[in-house]
């Protein structure tokens, strides 16, 4: 096996803690009363008006503005499209996001350290994205996020646009996800994918899988 060189990792769910609903959800009913739900949530974020268009895909691979995504998904939860609204929902959305997750952002600032190339590779947005949960993006060499680049995972042109920017051969790269279908999507590029598996076994769980894995694969000597 190639010696790794360049390593990089997704956001939710890896640098970034599952996303918050609950958080959401109180600012929800603070908004718009004691009745709104994480089914209500769900309408507003993941808007269905019954047209066959993906609007959330849409808004990540930044084929949808923000103003027009949050006009479809209050459309969809049947509330009024109001400039308060958009703010609201908005806020709602900052919310969802997760927190920071230390140890890998530590784990980042180390490979760094010891000589390593990192990046980001996610399925963002232009309100997530720019969120306390999206930190990573600035310890990192190059960060690539969907909305930016007109395309997401498991689209084989996300990961070819990310090793173009590092400048990194497939086979001298690591890539950690929390969906295993962009690991096999990564794999069949023949980059060397890490199924960081936070949806199973929680964050800490599966960063020691991680840093057992990288031990084994004597990346720190």
């Amino acid at each position: 096996m190639p010696s790794l060189h360049n390593f990089c990792f997704d956001i939710g769910g890896v640098a970034c803690t599952q996303d918050s609903t609950h958080r959401a959800v109180i600012k929800g009913k603070k908004y718009w009363g004691e009745d709104f739900s994480s089914q209500e949530l769900k309408k507003l974020l993941y808007a269905d008006l019954g047209d066959g268009q993906d609007y959330w895909r849409e808004f990540q691979n930044g084929k949808l503005s923000k103003e027009d995504y949050l006009e479809k998904s209050l459309l969809a939860g049947k509330f009024s499209v109001s400039i308060v609204n958009k703010l609201r929902l908005e806020d709602c959305l900052k919310a969802w996001c997760g927190d920071p997750y230390q140890p890998i952002l530590d784990l980042i600032s180390r490979l760094k350290d010891e000589g390593y190339s990192t990046g980001v590779l996610t399925n963002n947005n232009e309100i997530m994205y720019n969120t306390p949960s999206g930190r990573v993006q600035y310890l990192v060499d190059v960060a690539v996020s969907s909305h930016e680049i007109g395309v997401s995972k498991p689209d084989e042109e996300a990961y070819l646009t990310l090793l173009d920017r590092m400048g990194a051969r497939a086979e001298e790269t690591f890539f950690v996800d929390d969906k295993l279908v962009n690991i096999l999507a990564a794999q069949c590029l023949g980059i060397c994918g890490f199924h960081f598996r936070s949806r199973e076994i929680g964050m800490d769980g599966a960063f020691e899988e991680l840093r057992k894995f990288l031990n084994g694969k004597k990346v720190f000597g």
